[in-house]
């Protein structure tokens, strides 16, 4: 099983890779060890699993919250593939995975930038 991404992937889907690495092993043997296969949105499908790639922010999958495939329109405008990728691993209520998944996805969704989230490390 390898992990599908377009190229130029987001910090949304490289955390949603991250997590089923560390976390995933339960639902999908042998993912802590998977590879990265970039491709277009244009060919990325949701069956796509069923062929061992899960797709992360493309495909219309599980981990894709975009409507269609299309990058500028989501479905859910609350996910990103990394919020998705945790609620479906259920660590998504951990106290550290939740701080770091609002940094994500503020930053999927140009809400923020880490500055307005976290203080800047005081000079000394």
């Amino acid at each position: 099983m390898d992990f599908g991404a377009h190229f130029g992937s987001h910090l949304d889907e490289d955390a949603g890779i991250a997590e089923l690495k560390y976390f995933g092993e339960k639902y999908f043997p042998g993912i802590s060890k998977s590879r990265i296969q970039h491709s277009s949105r244009s060919t990325a499908k949701a069956n796509d699993i069923e062929n061992g790639l899960i797709n992360l922010g493309l495909g219309a999958g599980i981990f894709d919250e975009h409507q269609h495939g299309n990058c500028k329109t989501s479905t859910d405008p609350f996910t990103c593939s990394a919020t998705r990728v945790a609620a479906f691993l259920n660590i998504d209520h951990d106290p550290a995975i939740k701080e770091l998944l609002k940094y994500v996805f503020m930053t999927d969704k140009q809400l923020a930038s880490a500055s307005c989230l976290w203080p800047s490390p005081k000079k000394k």
